[in-house]
């Protein structure tokens, strides 16, 4: 399923050419998921450097670019929300560092808190610091 949405400084072709470039990417990953499963950690673990490095060389026009696609206005509570976004995925991909970095030491990702099994039997874990 596609999704798409309305952008008026976008043109119908230049919506067409981003339609086909994510079709292309899209088989491209496909074509190299099982190359991507036998990938181990150690490489995983720098690929995940690789990208928190260049993602802070094009941050500013990751920001400037998504809010020029949604038309929001520069020192807006939107361009906040961007930079907001932006920090979200930077924190992910270190948590996914540190998942990693688990697997290797211990063979398995650590848990924040206790994994308890509540009185109705589901199993329930604190996965972030200081929450309950």
């Amino acid at each position: 399923m596609l999704t798409t949405f309305h952008n008026p400084r976008i043109s119908g072709e230049q919506s067409s050419d981003l339609i086909r470039c994510h079709a292309t990417r899209i088989k491209e990953l496909q074509a190299n998921k099982d190359r991507w499963a036998v990938t181990d950690i150690d490489e995983r673990i720098a690929l995940l450097d690789k990208i928190k490095r260049d993602l802070i060389s094009v941050s500013q026009s990751w920001v400037t670019l998504c809010m020029e696609a949604k038309g929001i206005l520069a020192h807006t509570h939107g361009e906040g929300e961007e930079w907001g976004t932006l920090g979200d995925i930077y924190n992910l991909l270190g948590s996914l560092r540190q998942s990693l970095t688990d697997i290797k030491k211990y063979g398995r990702p650590r848990i924040a808190g206790p994994v308890v099994v509540l009185p109705n039997g589901q199993v329930s874990a604190r996965v972030f610091h200081g929450v309950k």
